[in-house]
Protein backbone atom coordinates (compact mmCIF):
# COMPACT_ATOMS: atom_id res chain seq x y z
CA UNK A 1 0.00 0.00 0.00
CA UNK A 2 1.29 3.45 -0.90
CA UNK A 3 1.90 6.12 1.72
CA UNK A 4 -0.92 8.32 0.46
CA UNK A 5 -3.31 5.36 0.57
CA UNK A 6 -2.46 4.72 4.22
CA UNK A 7 -3.12 8.37 5.03
CA UNK A 8 -6.31 8.31 2.97
CA UNK A 9 -7.59 5.35 5.00
CA UNK A 10 -6.79 7.19 8.23
CA UNK A 11 -8.71 10.23 7.02
CA UNK A 12 -11.70 8.10 6.07
CA UNK A 13 -11.72 6.66 9.61
CA UNK A 14 -12.39 10.14 10.97
CA UNK A 15 -8.94 10.83 12.39
CA UNK A 16 -8.51 14.08 10.42
CA UNK A 17 -11.91 15.45 11.46
CA UNK A 18 -11.10 14.84 15.11
CA UNK A 19 -7.79 16.64 14.77
CA UNK A 20 -9.36 19.62 12.97
CA UNK A 21 -11.97 19.98 15.73
CA UNK A 22 -9.22 19.92 18.37
CA UNK A 23 -7.20 22.57 16.57
CA UNK A 24 -10.33 24.66 15.89
CA UNK A 25 -11.05 24.80 19.61
CA UNK A 26 -7.51 25.94 20.35
CA UNK A 27 -7.79 28.55 17.61
CA UNK A 28 -11.06 29.87 19.06
CA UNK A 29 -9.54 30.00 22.55
CA UNK A 30 -6.39 31.65 21.17
CA UNK A 31 -4.20 28.97 22.72
CA UNK A 32 -2.96 27.54 19.41
CA UNK A 33 0.82 27.55 18.77
CA UNK A 34 2.51 28.64 15.56
CA UNK A 35 3.22 25.04 14.48
CA UNK A 36 -0.33 24.00 15.36
CA UNK A 37 -1.65 26.90 13.30
CA UNK A 38 0.34 25.66 10.27
CA UNK A 39 -1.03 22.17 10.86
CA UNK A 40 -4.53 23.58 11.18
CA UNK A 41 -4.33 25.41 7.85
CA UNK A 42 -2.85 22.36 6.10
CA UNK A 43 -5.47 20.02 7.62
CA UNK A 44 -8.28 22.25 6.31
CA UNK A 45 -6.76 22.20 2.81
CA UNK A 46 -6.53 18.42 2.98
CA UNK A 47 -10.14 18.24 4.15
CA UNK A 48 -11.21 20.32 1.15
CA UNK A 49 -9.25 18.02 -1.17
CA UNK A 50 -10.76 14.77 0.10
CA UNK A 51 -13.77 14.91 -2.25
CA UNK A 52 -11.34 15.33 -5.15
CA UNK A 53 -9.34 12.33 -3.95
CA UNK A 54 -12.54 10.28 -3.77
CA UNK A 55 -13.35 11.12 -7.38
CA UNK A 56 -9.84 10.44 -8.67
CA UNK A 57 -9.72 7.12 -6.78
CA UNK A 58 -12.97 6.09 -8.46
CA UNK A 59 -11.46 6.80 -11.87
CA UNK A 60 -8.21 5.05 -10.91
CA UNK A 61 -10.16 1.93 -9.92
CA UNK A 62 -11.78 1.93 -13.35
CA UNK A 63 -8.36 2.16 -15.02
CA UNK A 64 -7.00 -0.66 -12.86
CA UNK A 65 -9.94 -2.82 -13.96
CA UNK A 66 -9.08 -2.11 -17.61
CA UNK A 67 -5.41 -2.85 -16.96
CA UNK A 68 -6.35 -6.15 -15.34
CA UNK A 69 -8.33 -7.13 -18.45
CA UNK A 70 -5.39 -6.25 -20.71
CA UNK A 71 -2.98 -8.30 -18.59
CA UNK A 72 -5.42 -11.23 -18.65
CA UNK A 73 -5.60 -11.01 -22.46
CA UNK A 74 -1.80 -10.92 -22.74
CA UNK A 75 -1.55 -13.92 -20.40
CA UNK A 76 -4.16 -15.73 -22.52
CA UNK A 77 -2.13 -15.12 -25.67
CA UNK A 78 1.05 -16.31 -23.96
CA UNK A 79 -0.77 -19.46 -22.85
CA UNK A 80 -1.86 -20.14 -26.42
CA UNK A 81 1.72 -19.75 -27.64
CA UNK A 82 2.94 -22.17 -24.96
CA UNK A 83 0.15 -24.64 -25.79
CA UNK A 84 1.04 -24.52 -29.49
CA UNK A 85 4.67 -25.23 -28.62
CA UNK A 86 3.56 -28.16 -26.48
CA UNK A 87 1.41 -29.53 -29.33
CA UNK A 88 4.36 -29.30 -31.72
CA UNK A 89 6.57 -31.10 -29.21
CA UNK A 90 3.99 -33.89 -28.78
CA UNK A 91 3.75 -34.24 -32.57
CA UNK A 92 7.49 -34.67 -32.82
CA UNK A 93 7.52 -37.18 -30.00
CA UNK A 94 4.75 -39.22 -31.65
CA UNK A 95 6.68 -39.28 -34.90
CA UNK A 96 9.76 -40.70 -33.16
CA UNK A 97 7.65 -43.31 -31.32
CA UNK A 98 6.10 -44.47 -34.60
CA UNK A 99 9.57 -45.01 -36.06
CA UNK A 100 10.64 -46.95 -32.96
CA UNK A 101 7.45 -49.06 -33.18
CA UNK A 102 8.07 -49.87 -36.87
CA UNK A 103 11.66 -50.88 -36.10
CA UNK A 104 10.57 -53.16 -33.24
CA UNK A 105 7.86 -54.80 -35.35
CA UNK A 106 10.36 -55.42 -38.16
CA UNK A 107 12.82 -56.98 -35.70
CA UNK A 108 10.11 -59.38 -34.52
CA UNK A 109 9.86 -60.73 -38.07
CA UNK A 110 13.54 -61.67 -38.09
CA UNK A 111 13.89 -65.44 -38.81
CA UNK A 112 15.40 -67.79 -36.20
CA UNK A 113 14.81 -65.25 -33.40
CA UNK A 114 15.61 -66.64 -29.95
CA UNK A 115 12.92 -66.67 -27.28
CA UNK A 116 14.87 -64.30 -25.03
CA UNK A 117 15.44 -61.81 -27.86
CA UNK A 118 11.82 -62.07 -28.90
CA UNK A 119 10.64 -61.40 -25.33
CA UNK A 120 12.99 -58.41 -25.10
CA UNK A 121 11.65 -56.88 -28.34
CA UNK A 122 8.03 -57.50 -27.34
CA UNK A 123 8.62 -55.78 -23.98
CA UNK A 124 10.20 -52.82 -25.77
CA UNK A 125 7.29 -52.70 -28.22
CA UNK A 126 4.78 -52.73 -25.35
CA UNK A 127 6.62 -49.79 -23.74
CA UNK A 128 6.53 -47.87 -27.01
CA UNK A 129 2.79 -48.44 -27.40
CA UNK A 130 2.21 -47.29 -23.81
CA UNK A 131 4.14 -44.08 -24.52
CA UNK A 132 2.11 -43.56 -27.69
CA UNK A 133 -1.16 -43.87 -25.73
CA UNK A 134 0.03 -41.35 -23.14
CA UNK A 135 1.18 -39.04 -25.93
CA UNK A 136 -2.26 -39.22 -27.51
CA UNK A 137 -3.94 -38.46 -24.18
CA UNK A 138 -1.68 -35.45 -23.62
CA UNK A 139 -2.30 -34.22 -27.15
CA UNK A 140 -6.09 -34.51 -26.78
CA UNK A 141 -5.95 -32.59 -23.50
CA UNK A 142 -3.72 -29.98 -25.13
CA UNK A 143 -6.16 -29.45 -28.00
CA UNK A 144 -9.14 -29.13 -25.64
CA UNK A 145 -7.26 -26.51 -23.61
CA UNK A 146 -6.38 -24.59 -26.79
CA UNK A 147 -10.02 -24.60 -27.86
CA UNK A 148 -11.21 -23.41 -24.42
CA UNK A 149 -8.50 -20.73 -24.17
CA UNK A 150 -9.30 -19.44 -27.66
CA UNK A 151 -12.97 -18.90 -26.72
CA UNK A 152 -12.14 -16.82 -23.62
CA UNK A 153 -10.93 -13.78 -25.56
CA UNK A 154 -13.36 -10.83 -25.71
CA UNK A 155 -13.10 -7.49 -27.54
CA UNK A 156 -9.43 -7.17 -26.65
CA UNK A 157 -8.73 -10.37 -28.58
CA UNK A 158 -9.27 -8.42 -31.82
CA UNK A 159 -6.38 -6.04 -31.10
CA UNK A 160 -2.89 -6.75 -32.50
CA UNK A 161 -0.18 -7.53 -29.93
CA UNK A 162 1.60 -4.19 -30.40
CA UNK A 163 -1.59 -2.16 -30.06
CA UNK A 164 -2.51 -4.07 -26.90
CA UNK A 165 0.96 -3.43 -25.43
CA UNK A 166 0.62 0.27 -26.27
CA UNK A 167 -2.77 0.37 -24.58
CA UNK A 168 -1.29 -1.21 -21.47
CA UNK A 169 1.50 1.37 -21.36
CA UNK A 170 -1.00 4.22 -21.78
CA UNK A 171 -3.30 3.03 -18.99
CA UNK A 172 -0.37 2.32 -16.67
CA UNK A 173 0.80 5.89 -17.20
CA UNK A 174 -2.64 7.28 -16.34
CA UNK A 175 -2.75 5.18 -13.16
CA UNK A 176 0.67 6.56 -12.17
CA UNK A 177 -0.61 10.08 -12.75
CA UNK A 178 -3.67 9.38 -10.59
CA UNK A 179 -1.41 8.15 -7.78
CA UNK A 180 0.65 11.33 -8.03
CA UNK A 181 -2.50 13.48 -7.98
CA UNK A 182 -3.95 11.71 -4.94
CA UNK A 183 -0.62 11.92 -3.12
CA UNK A 184 -0.40 15.68 -3.70
CA UNK A 185 -4.05 16.28 -2.74
CA UNK A 186 -3.56 14.32 0.51
CA UNK A 187 -0.64 16.65 1.29
CA UNK A 188 -2.88 19.71 0.79
CA UNK A 189 -1.44 20.90 -2.55
CA UNK A 190 -3.51 23.13 -4.82
CA UNK A 191 -4.68 21.93 -8.24
CA UNK A 192 -2.50 24.52 -10.00
CA UNK A 193 0.66 22.92 -8.60
CA UNK A 194 -0.66 19.47 -9.54
CA UNK A 195 -1.48 20.63 -13.07
CA UNK A 196 2.08 21.92 -13.43
CA UNK A 197 3.37 18.48 -12.47
CA UNK A 198 1.09 16.90 -15.11
CA UNK A 199 2.33 19.32 -17.74
CA UNK A 200 5.95 18.39 -17.00
CA UNK A 201 5.19 14.66 -16.86
CA UNK A 202 7.36 12.60 -19.18
CA UNK A 203 5.49 9.51 -20.32
CA UNK A 204 7.44 6.34 -20.99
CA UNK A 205 7.23 5.82 -24.72
CA UNK A 206 5.95 2.60 -26.18
CA UNK A 207 8.06 1.77 -29.22
CA UNK A 208 6.68 -0.81 -31.58
CA UNK A 209 8.81 -2.96 -33.85
CA UNK A 210 7.69 -0.85 -36.81
CA UNK A 211 8.84 2.37 -35.12
CA UNK A 212 12.21 0.76 -34.35
CA UNK A 213 12.61 -0.26 -38.01
CA UNK A 214 11.63 3.27 -39.13
CA UNK A 215 14.29 4.79 -36.85
CA UNK A 216 16.94 2.45 -38.27
CA UNK A 217 15.83 3.28 -41.82
CA UNK A 218 16.00 7.03 -41.10
CA UNK A 219 19.50 6.66 -39.65
CA UNK A 220 20.63 4.79 -42.78
CA UNK A 221 19.17 7.52 -45.00
CA UNK A 222 20.98 10.18 -43.00
CA UNK A 223 24.29 8.31 -43.44
CA UNK A 224 23.63 8.00 -47.17
CA UNK A 225 22.92 11.73 -47.44
CA UNK A 226 26.15 12.61 -45.59
CA UNK A 227 28.19 10.31 -47.88
CA UNK A 228 26.68 11.91 -51.00
CA UNK A 229 27.42 15.42 -49.73
CA UNK A 230 31.00 14.39 -48.81
CA UNK A 231 31.56 12.82 -52.25
CA UNK A 232 30.25 15.97 -53.97
CA UNK A 233 32.59 18.14 -51.91
CA UNK A 234 35.60 15.95 -52.74
CA UNK A 235 34.69 16.01 -56.43
CA UNK A 236 34.55 19.84 -56.44
CA UNK A 237 37.94 20.08 -54.73
CA UNK A 238 39.54 17.62 -57.16
CA UNK A 239 38.16 19.41 -60.21
CA UNK A 240 39.34 22.80 -58.89
CA UNK A 241 42.86 21.42 -58.44
CA UNK A 242 42.92 20.03 -62.02
CA UNK A 243 41.69 23.35 -63.38
CA UNK A 244 44.44 25.16 -61.45
CA UNK A 245 47.13 22.87 -62.84
CA UNK A 246 46.01 23.44 -66.42
CA UNK A 247 46.09 27.22 -65.96
CA UNK A 248 49.68 27.18 -64.70
CA UNK A 249 50.89 25.24 -67.76
CA UNK A 250 49.31 27.72 -70.23
CA UNK A 251 51.97 29.73 -72.16
CA UNK A 252 54.87 27.43 -71.24
CA UNK A 253 56.80 25.21 -73.68
CA UNK A 254 56.32 21.54 -72.88
CA UNK A 255 58.68 19.11 -74.70
CA UNK A 256 56.39 16.16 -74.18
CA UNK A 257 53.49 18.15 -75.59
CA UNK A 258 55.53 19.08 -78.70
CA UNK A 259 56.46 15.44 -79.23
CA UNK A 260 52.83 14.41 -78.85
CA UNK A 261 51.80 17.10 -81.33
CA UNK A 262 54.35 15.85 -83.93
CA UNK A 263 53.09 12.29 -83.58
CA UNK A 264 49.48 13.44 -83.95
CA UNK A 265 50.37 15.43 -87.08
CA UNK A 266 52.12 12.38 -88.59
CA UNK A 267 49.21 10.07 -87.86
CA UNK A 268 46.63 12.58 -89.07
CA UNK A 269 43.38 13.60 -87.30
CA UNK A 270 41.11 10.72 -86.17
CA UNK A 271 38.04 12.96 -86.00
CA UNK A 272 36.88 16.06 -87.81
CA UNK A 273 38.88 19.06 -86.57
CA UNK A 274 37.71 22.66 -86.86
CA UNK A 275 39.76 25.28 -88.69
CA UNK A 276 40.50 27.05 -85.40
CA UNK A 277 41.83 23.80 -83.90
CA UNK A 278 44.13 23.26 -86.90
CA UNK A 279 45.55 26.78 -86.79
CA UNK A 280 45.87 26.97 -83.00
CA UNK A 281 46.48 23.42 -81.77
CA UNK A 282 47.81 24.51 -78.35
CA UNK A 283 44.76 26.68 -77.60
CA UNK A 284 42.51 23.95 -79.00
CA UNK A 285 43.93 21.44 -76.58
CA UNK A 286 43.34 23.77 -73.61
CA UNK A 287 39.82 24.49 -74.88
CA UNK A 288 39.02 20.78 -75.24
CA UNK A 289 40.43 20.08 -71.76
CA UNK A 290 38.06 22.59 -70.15
CA UNK A 291 35.19 21.36 -72.31
CA UNK A 292 35.71 17.80 -71.06
CA UNK A 293 36.18 19.06 -67.52
CA UNK A 294 32.92 21.01 -67.72
CA UNK A 295 31.01 17.96 -68.96
CA UNK A 296 32.54 15.85 -66.18
CA UNK A 297 31.48 18.40 -63.54
CA UNK A 298 27.99 18.56 -65.01
CA UNK A 299 27.60 14.77 -64.99
CA UNK A 300 28.99 14.47 -61.46
CA UNK A 301 26.74 17.09 -59.92
CA UNK A 302 23.70 15.96 -61.90
CA UNK A 303 24.08 12.47 -60.44
CA UNK A 304 24.73 13.74 -56.90
CA UNK A 305 21.85 16.22 -57.01
CA UNK A 306 19.50 13.47 -58.17
CA UNK A 307 20.66 11.23 -55.31
CA UNK A 308 20.21 14.03 -52.78
CA UNK A 309 16.74 14.83 -54.09
CA UNK A 310 15.83 11.14 -53.83
CA UNK A 311 17.06 10.88 -50.22
CA UNK A 312 15.35 14.11 -49.18
CA UNK A 313 12.12 12.92 -50.78
CA UNK A 314 12.32 9.61 -48.89
CA UNK A 315 12.97 11.52 -45.65
CA UNK A 316 9.85 13.66 -45.80
CA UNK A 317 7.30 10.99 -44.88
CA UNK A 318 8.99 9.56 -41.72
CA UNK A 319 9.75 13.06 -40.34
CA UNK A 320 6.17 14.12 -40.95
CA UNK A 321 4.89 10.97 -39.25
CA UNK A 322 7.19 11.55 -36.27
CA UNK A 323 5.94 15.12 -35.83
CA UNK A 324 2.36 13.93 -36.12
CA UNK A 325 3.02 11.31 -33.46
CA UNK A 326 4.51 13.90 -31.09
CA UNK A 327 1.57 16.24 -31.67
CA UNK A 328 -0.82 13.37 -31.01
CA UNK A 329 0.95 12.50 -27.74
CA UNK A 330 0.78 16.11 -26.57
CA UNK A 331 -2.88 16.37 -27.52
CA UNK A 332 -3.66 13.20 -25.57
CA UNK A 333 -1.71 14.45 -22.52
CA UNK A 334 -3.54 17.80 -22.61
CA UNK A 335 -6.86 16.00 -22.97
CA UNK A 336 -6.09 13.92 -19.87
CA UNK A 337 -5.17 17.04 -17.88
CA UNK A 338 -8.48 18.66 -18.77
CA UNK A 339 -10.47 15.49 -18.15
CA UNK A 340 -8.91 14.57 -14.78
CA UNK A 341 -9.54 18.09 -13.46
CA UNK A 342 -13.25 17.74 -14.21
CA UNK A 343 -13.17 14.25 -12.69
CA UNK A 344 -11.63 15.63 -9.48
CA UNK A 345 -14.07 18.55 -9.25
CA UNK A 346 -17.32 16.94 -10.40
CA UNK A 347 -16.82 13.17 -10.53
CA UNK A 348 -16.25 10.70 -13.33
CA UNK A 349 -19.89 10.53 -14.45
CA UNK A 350 -20.13 14.30 -15.00
CA UNK A 351 -16.68 14.37 -16.64
CA UNK A 352 -17.76 11.71 -19.14
CA UNK A 353 -20.95 13.62 -19.84
CA UNK A 354 -19.09 16.89 -20.49
CA UNK A 355 -16.53 15.12 -22.67
CA UNK A 356 -19.29 13.56 -24.78
CA UNK A 357 -21.02 16.94 -25.14
CA UNK A 358 -17.72 18.55 -26.17
CA UNK A 359 -17.18 15.87 -28.84
CA UNK A 360 -20.70 16.36 -30.16
CA UNK A 361 -20.17 20.12 -30.31
CA UNK A 362 -16.83 19.68 -32.12
CA UNK A 363 -18.47 17.34 -34.64
CA UNK A 364 -21.33 19.79 -35.16
CA UNK A 365 -18.84 22.60 -35.76
CA UNK A 366 -16.89 20.47 -38.23
CA UNK A 367 -20.04 19.60 -40.18
CA UNK A 368 -21.06 23.27 -40.27
CA UNK A 369 -17.63 24.26 -41.64
CA UNK A 370 -17.82 21.50 -44.26
CA UNK A 371 -21.31 22.62 -45.35
CA UNK A 372 -20.08 26.21 -45.59
CA UNK A 373 -17.15 25.08 -47.71
CA UNK A 374 -19.44 23.05 -49.99
CA UNK A 375 -21.69 26.11 -50.45
CA UNK A 376 -18.72 28.24 -51.50
CA UNK A 377 -17.61 25.67 -54.07
CA UNK A 378 -21.04 25.54 -55.74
Amino acid sequence: MRKWEEKYNEIQSGKLDARISELQEKFNNKTITRDELKEFEKSKRIKENISKVDNVVEYKNKLEGQLKEIKAEQDRRKSLVDLEKEAKKLDGELGRLKIEKAVAERELKTPDLSDDKKAEIEARLAGIKDKMNKNQESYSKNQLTIAATSKVGGKLAELPDEELAGKRTNISSKISKCNMICGKLIEGYSWDSIDMKLEQWQDRKFTSKKETVDKMRNAAKEDKKEKIEKTSSQAREGQNREAGKSKTTTGRTNPEESKEKQEEEKAGPLVEVSEFDRKHPRLAKIKNFFKKMGQSIKNTFTDKEEDLEKVEKEEKTPVSQEKTSEAKDKEEADDFRSYIKVVADKGMKQADKERLEAKKEALKQKLAEQNEKDEEER
